[in-house]
C-alpha cells in the first residue's frame, strides 16, 4: 500500500512538472512568428494589439442605460467672484440632454439648457426670458416678447413673411 502511494505520487509529480513543459513550449511558440518579422511589422502588429486592447477596455466600461439623471454643483468665476449654484443633469439616449440650474436655498429653476436633435433651448426664468434656436424643427420663427413664464403667450414673428402673433413658449418648443 506504501509503494502505491509513493508510485501515485510520483506519477503525479511527472505529470504536473510535463504539464508546466508543454505550456512553457506553446508561449514560446506563440512567440517565434513575432521573432520572425521585420521590425516595422512587429511595431504594425503591436500598434493593432493595443489599439484592439483599448477598444476592448472600452467597451467594456460603456453605458447601456436609456436614460441617466444626476445631481451637481454649478460653480462660474465672475469678476474674481465664484458663485455656486445646485443644478441637476437629465440626459436620455439619442433624444435629449438638459442641464438645470436651481436656486440654493428654495430649489426653483433658475435657467436651463436644453439640447435636442431638432432644437436648443436657453431659459433663464431669473431674468424671465427664452431664446430657442430651432434648426431642424422652424428656423424661421424669431421671438420678440420677454418670457413670463412657459404658458404665458408672448410675441413671436415669422422670419419669411413678418407675421406676428401670440403664443406661449410651451407651444412653440
Amino acid at each position: 500500500m506504501k509503494n502505491f502511494r509513493l508510485g501515485m505520487a510520483a506519477v503525479s509529480a511527472l505529470l504536473l512538472l510535463a504539464s508546466c513543459g508543454a505550456k512553457k513550449a506553446v508561449v514560446k511558440d506563440a512567440d517565434k512568428p513575432m521573432s520572425n518579422l521585420p521590425k516595422a511589422q512587429k511595431t504594425e502588429v503591436a500598434t493593432q494589439q493595443s489599439t484592439f486592447a483599448f477598444v476592448e477596455r472600452v467597451n467594456d466600461k460603456k453605458v447601456d442605460a436609456q436614460d441617466i439623471v444626476a445631481d451637481l454643483d454649478f460653480t462660474a468665476s465672475m469678476g474674481g467672484k465664484d458663485v455656486s449654484v445646485p443644478g441637476s443633469l437629465h440626459m436620455r439616449k439619442d433624444q435629449m440632454i438638459r442641464l438645470q440650474l436651481f436656486m440654493p436655498v428654495l430649489h426653483t429653476e433658475v435657467g436651463r439648457l436644453e439640447f435636442t436633435p431638432e432644437y436648443v433651448l436657453v431659459v433663464d426664468r431669473l431674468h424671465k426670458q427664452y431664446v430657442k434656436e430651432v434648426s431642424i424643427y422652424n428656423p424661421d420663427i424669431e421671438v420678440l416678447g420677454q418670457y413670463a413664464g412657459a404658458s404665458t403667450q408672448i410675441l413671436h414673428k415669422c422670419k419669411k413673411d413678418g407675421h406676428e402673433w401670440m403664443i406661449a413658449p410651451s407651444n412653440v418648443l
